[in-house]
């Protein structure tokens, strides 16, 4: 039977420990039972979000509300669930689609269960199951979806490969496709000498729009370059990216924070807008194409219209289109996005012609409005660490993560000359000064 378990959470106060955080509840039972994997999507409204929490031993799903005043609940869903084990532990992964209207269970013996998701009730519907077709257990329970939503990736440990499902087809099981099989390398250097397979194991979405998948124990990551496309076109580079350090294998759970409300809904009453913000990144496919680059959209909320200059006269309204520059050189490509709320552009310059014995250029830190009187907007995709802005004397008067982009708030700054830095990555590449006047 399986082991009693529990649901709990911890409060933690952002604003105490001078903005380090002090955790002021922890260990806090919310539920007792038997449970798999909790996640969480954003509610229809776009501020709340649903908390959900399959349980282990037999169809029926908890959901929790956190809003503003904090956790509500739990109220419970009876409906078919085929990942349920009643045993020792739920060996798998769970996850909501990137637009929220998926939910996806993968156990890595029995299969995936999948669902309908309504944003706004919290309620599952048409339960569709795609089996593992095997007995045999095996290392690997990892899935995720694409972040158009559109196909689904599933490790096959005991198969060693993984595997992808169309979630646009009339028949989902059917549309299953090996688009790698693992090759059996094992990465022969660790400290002890032994071997560690670099099999399939747990994704993570990158905010670059790939997916990447640890491989094992080893120092390396196995990414899928283009997880929108199909088939073997998605382009699963194995250990395309080396770890400084050995890993286990785990996998941190994150939701989409850039999900927004659903426009329009009976649940939309707070007044929150999805405002699109336009984001891209481009790649060198091919090799034998110097002046090929290959553009892919990262933009989010609610994009409905795509407009590319890619500044030698040339536009497109693809949503990730492939352009061929006509001669060598440097060009300011900008993509604008837009909907019914409103419309976003983001600019970036693309170096193409150049050889491998060319030093590349280093795309720009965007910095805008500058000068600024409340919020300053910071964009540098494919980058993260921390940004520090410091006033004239040198103190840091402002610190935040950076991952792609940022948005800093001075309304309390006293205006005057700051200096900025994105510290870690480069440093002193990507600084600069900014203005905060009123």
């Amino acid at each position: 039977m399986c082991k009693h378990n529990a649901f709990q959470y911890a409060i933690i106060n952002m604003d105490d420990n001078q903005g380090l955080g002090k955790v002021e509840i922890k260990d806090s039972i919310l539920l007792e039972g038997c449970f798999q994997v909790a996640v969480a999507n954003k509610h229809a409204n776009g501020r709340d979000w649903w908390i959900l929490l399959a349980d282990n031993t037999i169809g029926r799903f908890y959901r929790f509300l956190q809003t503003a005043e904090g956790i509500q609940g739990p109220w419970y869903q009876d409906i078919e669930n085929l990942t349920t084990t009643d045993t020792f532990f739920y060996a798998g992964w769970t996850e909501f689609s990137p637009d929220g209207n998926r939910l996806m269970i993968n156990d890595v013996q029995t299969g995936v269960s999948l669902y309908h998701f309504d944003r706004c009730t919290g309620l599952l519907s048409s339960p569709e199951f795609l089996p593992a077709n095997y007995l045999a257990n095996g290392h690997g329970y990892g899935a995720a979806f694409s972040p158009d939503s559109k196909r689904l990736y599933v490790v096959r440990g005991a198969l060693k490969r993984l595997e992808q499902y169309d979630l646009t087809s009339t028949n989902i099981e059917l549309s299953k496709t090996t688009v790698a099989v693992w090759d059996g390398a094992a990465d022969t250097l660790m400290p002890s000498g032994s071997l560690y397979s670099t099999f399939f194991s747990y994704f993570q979405h990158g905010p670059d729009g790939r997916l990447y998948n640890w491989a094992g124990g080893s120092r390396y990551m196995h990414v899928v370059n283009f997880p929108n496309r199909i088939g073997t076109a998605s382009e699963v580079k194995q250990r395309g990216l080396r770890l400084l350090n050995y890993t286990t294998g785990a996998n941190a759970y994150y939701p989409n924070y850039r999900l927004g409300p659903v426009d329009g809904s009976a649940c939309d009453t707070l007044g929150i807008d999805n405002m699109p913000v336009a984001l891209f990144r481009h790649d060198w496919e091919d090799s034998s194409l110097v002046l090929q680059r290959t553009f892919t959209d990262l933009s989010y909320y609610e994009p409905a219209v795509w407009s590319w200059d890619f500044g030698d006269g040339f536009v497109s309204a693809d949503t990730s289109p492939v352009h061929a520059f006509s001669q060598a050189g440097t060009y300011n490509v900008c993509l604008t996005v837009s909907n019914p709320n409103g419309i976003d552009t983001y600019c970036r310059e693309v170096t193409v012609g150049t050889t491998s014995l060319q030093v590349p250029v280093l795309p720009k830190l965007e910095v805008a409005p500058n000068p600024a009187s409340e919020t300053i907007r910071f964009i540098l995709p494919n980058v993260s660490g921390q940004l520090l802005l410091m006033d004239v004397q040198g103190r840091t008067v402002r610190e935040q993560s950076f991952e792609n982009r940022a948005e800093m708030d001075v309304r309390q700054l006293v205006p005057g000359l700051y200096f900025y830095k994105l510290a870690g990555v480069r440093d002193g590449i990507w600084s600069g000064k900014v203005v905060i006047q009123r």
